[in-house]
């Protein structure tokens, strides 16, 4: 699975800085390298774009897994951080 590209921040809450990267996950749960990050003020909203071969996603905030594997729809994913964890 290649590496994914660094998310795009859509937007934060400016709640305190956080770093985001995802890893994308083939069908049979091969997982790519972890992306470049991405710097957020605050818990973010993320989007990026679908990889060739990723089935599903995992969501990295501070080094941390903190979502996934989640599948998305679309060719645009999009995910917003809820905190915890």
């Amino acid at each position: 699975i290649p590496t994914p590209a660094a998310p795009i921040l859509v937007q934060d809450d400016g709640s305190g800085e956080h770093l985001y990267a995802i890893v994308a996950v083939g069908a049979q749960g091969r997982r790519s390298a972890v992306s470049r990050a991405a710097k957020a003020g605050g818990l973010a909203k993320l989007r990026w774009d679908s990889d060739a071969g990723a089935d599903a996603y995992v969501v990295v905030r501070d080094g941390r897994e903190v979502a996934g594997p989640m599948r998305l729809e679309g060719a645009q994913k999009e995910w917003a951080d809820k905190g915890g964890q």
